[in-house]
Formats: C-alpha cells, structure tokens, sequence
C-alpha cells in the first residue's frame, strides 16, 4: 500500500505540472495553475525577479474582482475580513495586490501559500450586496466579444508614478472605431472616479497613446450622476452605460465615439 501511495503522488505531481501554464508576459512571468476560482477559471499568479529573490502576486486581480462582484475594501471593516483572510498564509496586501516575497528554496511553499489565500479571498463575494447581474465583468466581457472582432483582455500597467494600474478590455482600431480602453466599474463613487482619473494619467502617455478611455458602468439599478459626465469627460473618459449597450452596435459605436 505505500508503494502503491507512493505512485499516486507521483501522478499527481505529473498531474499538476502537465496542467501548469508558464507565459511570459511583459515583465512577468505567468503561471496558470489547475485550481479553480469560482468562475472555474485556473487561477493565475504572477512571477518577477528582484536581486535577492523573487515576488509572487496576483497582480491585483482578485481584490479587483471582488469589487466588481459589489464587495468593495471601504470601511475598517472589511479590511480586518480582508485580513484574516489572508493572515495565515504569510501573505500581504500592498495596495489591493496579493503578494509574497520568496526564494528557489521556499518557492513551492509560498507559490501554494498564495494560491490559498487567493482562493480564501475569493470566498468573501459571499459578503458583497446583491447585484442586478450576477457578473457584471463577466456580462461586458461576452457582449465586447460578440460585437468586436478586435477584442481583448489586459493586464495591469505601471504608470510614470511607478504604481500600477488595473484595465480590464480593448478594443483595436478600424476604420469605424479608434482604439478603446475598457474599465468595468459595478458602482461609479467618488473614490472611484478620482482612482480612474489618476490611472489614466499616469499611464495614457507610456501605454495609450491615441486611445480613448471608457468607463462601463452598471447603470440597472442605479442613477449616474451628471457631475461623474462633466468630470471624467475633463480628463478624456468617457462614459458608457450598461444599459445602452443592449441597442444596435453602430448605436453603441456612435456613442463610443462622440466621448
């Protein structure tokens, strides 16, 4: 029997690096890893190289996420849920990104260590308030697909302050269409609106240059007020409610295009 236990952990190792995705992107190194998000997604962590070792993160995606889901980090509150989801794994948050210092050595620890609390985090969208989709991101992300041949999915970006930011969609160009950049926010504050502002200028010259910025808001059971027109307009983002993307797509291209 132990031989035979012995056999079958050496078939799940074989298990986990056959399933193990490894890409390079940009400054990273991303490892797609077989354990499932709610979504059933594999969870993704990120890999960058310092002189004395080595950083794994999640690039900010998974606190991201959750405010999408409608659970944002606002209140001392939720910060200590935060917290104590994450404490026992040796884990930090450094401005909404899950991330770990480690060597060659305590590499696997660490790497599973991060799965883990990414995966504890993940359970708080339990907390968030009822929201008129049940993923809102997830819902942008298929309309963008059905009725942009050049759509896309993107990463963070480090701007001039050497802080990143997060974007989630682009669309390229056509002969109908500049470039869009796509931020999805669930639920337009000031805090987010001031957050939106500033990463659009810090990373628009090095990584946007002759892009347009558009804000994807969930409008189904909220009002956008007209001040969040008049100042993210000021800063050359536009805004575009969820609800009018449900029309025709040279309506919806038209709108894009006048912000």
């Amino acid at each position: 029997m132990l031989h035979e236990a012995t056999d079958l952990i050496a078939s799940h190792q074989h298990w986990l690096r056959s399933n193990t995705l490894i890409t390079q992107r940009g400054e990273y190194v991303e490892f797609s890893i077989p354990f499932l998000d709610r979504r059933n997604d594999y969870i993704r962590i990120y890999l960058t190289k310092e002189v004395d070792g080595y950083i794994l993160s999640d690039l900010g995606e998974t606190i991201d996420d959750l405010g999408i889901e409608g659970f944002e980090i606002t209140t001392p509150t939720r910060e200590r849920i935060l917290k104590s989801a994450i404490v026992g794994f040796g884990v930090s948050n450094e401005g909404g990104v899950l991330k770990v210092k480690t060597s060659r050595e305590k590499f696997g620890c660490d790497l599973n260590n991060l799965v883990q609390a990414i995966l504890s985090v993940n359970d708080l969208h339990f907390l968030a308030k009822p929201v008129s989709t049940t993923n809102f991101k997830s819902n942008v992300a298929n309309w963008l697909k059905e009725n942009f041949e050049n759509f896309s999915e993107i990463k963070k970006f480090v701007g001039k302050s050497g802080l990143e930011h997060s974007f989630h969609f682009a669309v390229a160009g056509d002969r109908r269409n500049t470039k869009q950049v796509f931020k999805v926010i669930n639920s337009l504050t000031t805090d987010e609106a001031r957050k939106l502002v500033f990463s659009w200028i810090d990373t628009r010259e090095e990584h946007f240059i002759d892009c347009k910025a558009i804000a994807i808001l969930n409008d189904q059971n909220q009002d956008i007020p007209d001040r969040f027109n008049e100042v993210l307009n000021q800063y050359q983002i536009g805004i575009l409610p969820w609800s009018k993307c449900n029309g025709s797509i040279e309506k919806v291209l038209e709108t894009l295009n006048s912000r």
